[in-house]
């Protein structure tokens, strides 16, 4: 029975080999979870100035306003707004018109136009006037 003996030591050749492979898929595996780590690290940072950065906007933002619209008084944000999408805000139809009070005079505001919000401002909404030819 010689020839089991023989085979030991190609087995053991055969371990180290496997152990070399080994040791060098565990070197490359220690690289990739220190990128890992870094990487982790790295997004943590930009969250973290993400943060901030929404934290600074919020106290930044424009405070809160009311006015009139339809005798109604509404909360909104100062700012700019499209009046089709300031329509939407304070529950005005869309098939409606919308016109400002300046001057104790309605002046209509076109729905793709932009209007400023201070605050204080007294809207009116109406049926639609104005026929076709």
């Amino acid at each position: 029975m010689d020839g089991p003996k023989e085979c030991e030591p190609n087995k053991l050749a055969t371990a180290m080999q496997d152990l070399h492979v080994a040791e060098a898929e565990m070197d490359d595996a220690t690289r990739a979870l220190a990128k890992a780590e870094a990487e982790v690290g790295a997004a943590v940072a930009h969250l973290r100035v993400a943060e901030e950065e929404i934290r600074q906007a919020e106290e930044t933002r424009p405070a809160e306003v009311t006015v009139k619209v339809d005798g109604r008084p509404h909360q909104v944000r100062a700012g700019t707004y499209l009046v089709s999408a300031f329509k939407t805000l304070v529950g005005v139809a869309a098939a409606r018109e919308l016109d400002i009070v300046k001057h104790e005079a309605f002046a209509p505001l076109n729905d793709a136009s932009e209007i400023h919000i201070c605050g204080h401002e007294v809207f009116i909404s109406h049926v639609r006037t104005g026929g076709s030819s």
